[in-house]
């Protein structure tokens, strides 16, 4: 009884461990002086082969100015469509036959401060939605009709992230005293200088 109990336990251990472990895609929370700044927006799709996905990412065009993106991992080509919707919203779209089963970087996205002063600004994940394959052997019912293809979407773990640009550095003019006695002391370090080098 005891040898069949711990059984059930290593089995159903074993059930939610593998549960929990899911697809992820994720934005990192950055802290940069005010200026251009690239957002790396990661992805882990270890879990299960990912076929398609379509993701929305929300940001303040108030505090942020979007300039493009540059390829990651997954390969700018005709299969990957970006596309800034409208201020403020930008939607990212990917699809292939042959799926992925990797790790590593979907997209750079290039922001820069539209703002001023210290600010932090949120990145959002406002609409996700990816799925794995295009067969059902085991006939499971997660899996959803779409055109006549099962495809079965997935339980995915989505990582919102921000941006913090510090303050502006504001430069304080010198008062006129101050200048004068800089322009003097420079002068004199000139005076001495050329002195010695005379004897």
């Amino acid at each position: 009884m005891k040898k069949f109990s711990a059984l059930l336990c290593t089995v159903f251990s074993g059930i939610a461990i593998n549960t929990m472990a899911q697809n992820s895609v994720s934005l990192p929370d950055i802290a940069t002086d005010p200026g251009p700044v690239t957002v790396q927006v990661n992805y882990d799709f270890t879990v299960d082969d990912v076929y398609s996905f379509e993701i929305q990412i929300e940001y303040d065009p108030a505090k942020l100015s979007y300039l493009g993106h540059s390829a990651g991992d997954i390969p700018d080509d005709a299969d990957f469509h970006i596309n800034e919707t409208e201020p403020g919203s930008i939607e990212i779209a990917w699809s292939k036959l042959s799926g992925r089963d990797d790790a590593g970087v979907l997209v750079y996205l290039d922001f820069t401060h539209a703002g001023t002063g210290e600010i932090t600004t949120p990145l959002t994940f406002s609409e996700t939605n990816y799925s794995t394959g295009n067969e059902n052997p085991l006939n499971d019912p997660s899996w959803l009709a779409d055109g006549g293809d099962p495809v079965r979407v997935l339980a995915s773990t989505f990582t919102n992230g921000s941006i913090t640009f510090s303050a502006t550095p504001v430069l304080v003019p010198l008062p006129a005293w101050a200048v004068l006695l800089t322009v003097a002391l420079v002068a004199t370090f000139a005076v001495i200088r050329f002195f010695r080098l005379q004897t």
